[in-house]
């Protein structure tokens, strides 16, 4: 109801609007076309949510382990690089005193890890 103006006039400060009836969940009907809907719905999201799971789910693990494999990567090597170039500083300035020598102990050094892995490959040829 409005008054003349068209605007609804506000109810009373005691007045409460009647709530409608709380609907109780009742036995499955099948002439009901709510339940089946719903069951239905259920049944696909689920088989959507298995075929996902199966499909996507694994490629998804793989492309994080590439992001993070590809970030440590671009973290280490230039960690590697300045780690090497403060060895070669520090063996020349403290024991070898010169750079000729640091080089030749750090390539031998470097020559044997590489022999060493080399020889302990998997599938070396050798029977």
């Amino acid at each position: 109801m409005t008054d003349s103006t068209g605007v609804h006039p506000t109810p009373p400060s005691g007045f409460m609007a009647p709530s409608p009836p709380a609907v109780e969940p009742g036995p499955i009907d099948p002439g009901s076309g709510q339940d089946w809907t719903d069951q239905v719905t259920g049944l696909i999201v689920e088989s959507v949510d298995k075929v996902r799971g199966r499909t996507t789910g694994p490629i998804l693990e793989i492309s994080k382990g590439a992001v993070h494999a590809v970030v440590a990567l671009v973290l280490l090597l230039p960690v590697a690089a300045l780690t090497l170039v403060l060895m070669v500083q520090v063996l020349t300035y403290f024991v070898f005193r010169e750079a000729w020598i640091t080089y030749t102990v750090l390539g031998m050094l470097f020559l044997l890890i590489g022999v060493s892995m080399w020889s302990r490959r998997a599938g070396s040829g050798r029977s």
